[in-house]
């Protein structure tokens, strides 16, 4: 199993608590810009996407699913700022990068993505067509596909 460290692991911390948890709230709050929401209702899934710091989180009905940081700036979403502090020890994003880094992933696609187990956490990079990672999603657990 893999230990990340970095600015991420606050995040990996509150995943699987409510929206109005003191300590979920609390990251959201240190979010730049106003916070767009969208929810779906089946299944149940709530986004509240901050453009301006390249970070999203998505709730389902057992709490904060998943955080999503954009490394590379798309549509009306900023890039994430702190990508050099993201995850202490990967200096390059890309997937040899990641590699060097972080190791062998636990699961991956293709070129598509690298699936690493993070405790009882995931952390899940997703490429471009470059090999370039363009999210960094930390996850309550492991979905395939």
């Amino acid at each position: 199993m893999t230990t990340i460290t970095g600015d991420c692991a606050p995040y990996l911390a509150v995943l699987g608590l409510a929206k109005d948890d003191a300590a979920v709230q609390a990251i959201m709050e240190q979010q730049k810009g106003k916070a767009t929401t969208e929810t779906f209702k089946g299944p149940f899934a709530h986004y509240v996407s901050y453009d301006k710091s390249g970070v999203e989180f998505v709730f389902d009905e057992q709490g904060l699913k998943q955080v999503s940081f954009f490394v590379i700036a798309h549509g009306d979403c900023d890039a994430y700022p702190g990508q050099a502090t993201l995850i202490s020890g990967l200096e390059e994003y890309t997937r040899d990068g990641v590699r060097a880094a972080l190791g062998e992933p636990t699961a991956s696609r293709g070129d598509d993505w690298d699936l690493y187990e993070v405790d009882d956490r995931v952390v899940h990079f997703e490429y471009d067509d470059e090999g370039v990672v363009w999210t960094v999603n930390v996850m309550r657990e492991r979905v395939d596909g």
